[in-house]
C-alpha cells in the first residue's frame, strides 16, 4: 500500500515540475497546485486506511478551503 502513495507522490511532483518548466501561467501553476494537492492527500487517506469515498470527501473539503484564500 505504501508503494501505491509512493508512486503517485512522485507522478504528482513530476507532473507539477514539468508544469512549471513550461511557465504556462500563474493561473494553470495554481490549479496545478490544487491538483498535487488533492492527488497527495487523496493517496495519503488511502494509504491511512479512509477508503477512497472518504479519502475524497476530505480531499475536496481541504481543496475548497485553499481554493477560497
Amino acid at each position: 500500500m505504501f508503494g501505491i502513495f509512493e508512486q503517485a507522490l512522485v507522478f504528482s511532483y513530476l507532473a507539477l515540475g514539468v508544469l512549471y518548466t513550461e511557465k504556462i501561467g500563474l493561473l494553470n501553476v495554481s490549479i496545478e497546485g490544487i491538483s498535487y494537492l488533492s492527488i497527495f492527500l487523496t493517496s495519503f487517506f488511502i494509504y491511512l486506511g479512509y477508503g477512497i469515498f472518504m479519502s475524497t470527501i476530505f480531499t475536496l473539503f481541504i481543496s475548497f478551503l485553499f481554493g477560497f484564500f
